[in-house]
């Protein structure tokens, strides 16, 4: 189902996002005032005024931070050509980024100038919406974009932000076996105890939940993305049969698999 909104929120208090998120559309995320910490996949870092996060379809997320100002822009790939989806794709493997001083005016004037004219008949301006994105997409094409840094599993340091992205990049690549509280903490030499405080202290949600939305997300994507059979898809997230995992995603997405890949 096609998908396009831009939508702008301020904040004047702290605020975080009360769970993990992943979702089927681009999710362009563009801060104006404020600052974010953010998880995105395998990474952590910090977003500052006139920064720009492209986030691509079925990829964990959180954000949270004190006060802030944003303008998100979201749109489904198949709103788009081969050579928008490629472009935004980029975008989204260099996680963040910023422009130089000229260019970011002329993004942030633009975006910002839309989601004040449309407000809530978003829904009903797709057309204008879709010309938007084409233009902010040639704006970042021809602009230099300077990655913002982030700490990944690789660069990880000694702490409990380098340890959770550890544990999660274990989780991710052992999806599909059965992935229990005794395995990590025996892996990570911590006790369960230690491991579910640590991880909810950084992530805002158990280990459980995580592995839970990681399965979800993937299921997604397989379901959008291929013909695997109900089978195949449910062995490659970790479900014991396609009976189960039907009955765990309905119960979550409020659909069967299979209507969501026909509605897809």
């Amino acid at each position: 189902m096609s998908f396009i909104e831009i939508e702008y929120r301020e904040k004047q208090k702290p605020f975080a996002m009360t769970a993990l998120q992943s979702h089927d559309y681009y999710e362009i995320y563009c801060l104006m005032e404020g600052d974010r910490q953010v998880f995105f996949e395998n990474c952590m870092f910090t977003l500052s005024k006139g920064a720009i996060c492209v986030i691509p379809p079925f990829r964990m997320h959180k954000m949270e931070g004190g006060p802030y100002k944003r303008i998100n822009l979201y749109i489904s790939p198949d709103l788009l050509d081969t050579y928008e989806n490629a472009f935004l794709k980029e975008c989204s493997e260099r996680v963040a980024f910023v422009l130089d001083e000229k260019e970011e005016r002329l993004f942030f004037s633009l975006i910002e100038s839309f989601a004040k004219e449309l407000g809530s008949e978003t829904n009903s301006n797709e057309k204008y919406l879709l010309s938007l994105t084409r233009v902010l997409i040639c704006i970042l094409k021809k602009s230099k974009l300077v990655s913002i840094p982030t700490v990944t599993v690789e660069q990880t340091k000694k702490d409990d932000n380098g340890l959770i992205l550890q544990i999660i990049d274990y989780i991710n690549a052992h999806l599909e076996q059965n992935i229990c509280l005794d395995d990590i903490s025996e892996r990570f030499f911590i006790s369960k105890n230690t491991l579910c405080k640590k991880f909810r202290s950084v992530m805002r949600c158990s280990v459980v939940e995580y592995i839970l939305g990681a399965r979800q997300a993937r299921a997604k994507n397989l379901l959008v993305t291929t013909d695997l059979s109900m089978d195949e898809i449910a062995e490659r997230c970790g479900y014991s049969s396609a009976n189960y995992f039907s009955l765990i995603f309905k119960k979550n997405v409020g659909i069967s698999p299979l209507n969501y890949r026909k509605k897809k």
